[in-house]
């Protein structure tokens, strides 16, 4: 057993580390031989590339089967080192995606224009970026997938546990495609998981959030890749991925570095798909359920919320009794008022408040995983506002709250739904305390609307 590094994602601060970090896993490692078994394997997984060659920027898509099921697969090419050079092969992770229940799974993206080379053995060395022209290696490996390795530190795929791999022929065209040459410019899913994910939901996987709650983007990342955007410092790209409940993506890359998460709710609700930062591309609204079961069909469906957008907010102090039927809102206060949600927490960017319930949720403390040693280990320790500024996760709300029948845990029940422009949040009241507010799956609602799956 073995853990695959990426090297050629290690920014230069962490260079000088090097070398102490690699005697730190070797140690690790020679721990988790002892204390691991294999994974079953499943039948020899194969994968396939649409189109044998292309050039830089043209879309590449990789399908895959023989895989387990429901387990992360990482895309990645892997490029022969300069002459004489440590190491003899560099690893460029440009995606992951995770296999269904048929061990099968499709990635899309974009064939990248570019790479570095650099010999971590000769600092002084400056790296080189290289354009990719000619053949090249891509794998999708299954590595095995914990959060608990390394007393509990973070996410790691440590080892390869299945793989299949295709040869690519590349077309050089300098001005196209997203490139891939440090930490911070290559899609490297360590720095999402390390400045957004580990914080607030590493506790959940490891169950040592208090209180308890639910997960805040998901447990495991779903989907990564490319995706064009003007602005985007990759050549009119940004690295992105998907989770559960959101996606994170890098548009501005720089140190440190500035991520955040996507305005997928007004892009569904508005059918505006975001290009840029004044780039849309027009297309229809999302007719997904925006909360329950996934494939769920009772309740209010994104489109419904169109025209909501500019109704007026609730009378600061009220009780919140709207219920959306059949696309249309009306009172009930025989089958809402006793749950007593108020209304208020009015927001002047865009003119509406945030029910009551929710705008606890938003300023509510818990436990933050902290870093506290190398190689990266996590304590629990410490208390923190979960969102911070409030409305970093959420966005702004672009909706009132309105009440719902949804079907959860397959049995239809009255759901308190709201709108913001990044995520959805849900009151069940039936719900056990620690998950009676939660946040809706608009990362897998927003996948599926993008990409037709």
């Amino acid at each position: 057993m073995f853990y695959r590094i990426n090297l050629s994602a290690i920014s230069k601060r962490r260079q000088t580390r090097l070398g102490v970090v690699a005697v730190l896993l070797l140690i690790t490692q020679l721990g988790l031989l002892i204390a691991y078994t294999p994974i079953a394997q499943a039948a020899n997984p194969v994968i396939k590339i649409e189109k044998d060659k292309g050039e830089t920027g043209s879309q590449l898509l990789v399908r895959g089967s023989g895989y387990d099921p429901d387990k992360l697969i990482s895309i990645e090419i892997i490029q022969k080192n300069k002459p004489n050079t440590y190491p003899d092969e560099l690893v460029y992770r440009i995606g992951l995606v995770n296999s269904d229940a048929k061990g099968e799974f499709t990635w899309e993206g974009f064939v990248p224009v570019s790479y570095v080379t650099v010999d971590y053995l000769s600092a002084e060395q400056p790296a080189q970026i290289n354009p990719f022209d000619g053949p090249i290696n891509i794998e999708a490996t299954r590595y095995d997938y914990d959060t608990q390795v390394l007393g509990g530190a973070q996410i790691r795929y440590g080892t390869p546990e299945q793989k299949a791999k295709a040869t690519f022929t590349v077309t050089a065209n300098t001005g196209k495609g997203p490139k891939i040459f440090n930490g911070t410019g290559s899609l490297d899913a360590e720095l999402f998981l390390e400045k957004l994910w580990n914080p607030l939901d590493l506790p959940v996987a490891a169950l040592k959030a208090n209180p308890n709650r639910g997960y805040i983007w998901g447990p495991r990342p779903r989907y990564a890749t490319y995706e064009p955007y003007v602005e985007g410092s990759q050549n009119g790209y940004r690295p992105v991925i998907y989770f559960d409940k959101s996606r994170m993506e890098n548009t501005v890359v720089k140190q440190p570095a500035y991520l955040t998460n996507g305005l997928l709710v007004t892009e569904m609700v508005r059918g505006e798909m975001q290009l840029g930062d004044t780039s849309f591309s027009k297309g229809q609204p999302s007719d997904v359920f925006v909360a329950g079961d996934l494939g769920s069909n009772v309740g209010p469906r994104f489109n419904t919320f169109q025209p909501l957008l500019t109704v007026a907010p609730y009378p600061d102090g009220s009780i919140i009794n709207q219920q959306l039927k059949d696309g249309k809102v009306q009172l009930n206060p025989a089958a809402y008022d006793s749950f007593g949600v108020k209304a208020g927490n009015q927001i002047k960017e865009t003119k509406h408040g945030v029910a009551s319930v929710f705008w606890d949720y938003l300023n509510q403390k818990g436990t933050v995983a902290t870093l506290s040693g190398t190689p990266p280990i996590y304590s629990y320790g410490k208390s923190d506002n979960l969102f911070n500024p409030t409305f970093y996760a959420t966005g702004y709300p672009i909706t009132e709250a309105y009440w719902a029948e949804v079907t959860v845990a397959g049995q239809v029940k009255p759901v308190l739904v709201q709108l913001f422009e990044r995520r959805v949040l849900t009151y069940t009241p039936s719900n056990p305390p620690a998950y009676q507010v939660e946040m809706g799956n608009v990362g897998l609602q927003y996948f599926s609307w993008r990409y037709k799956r």
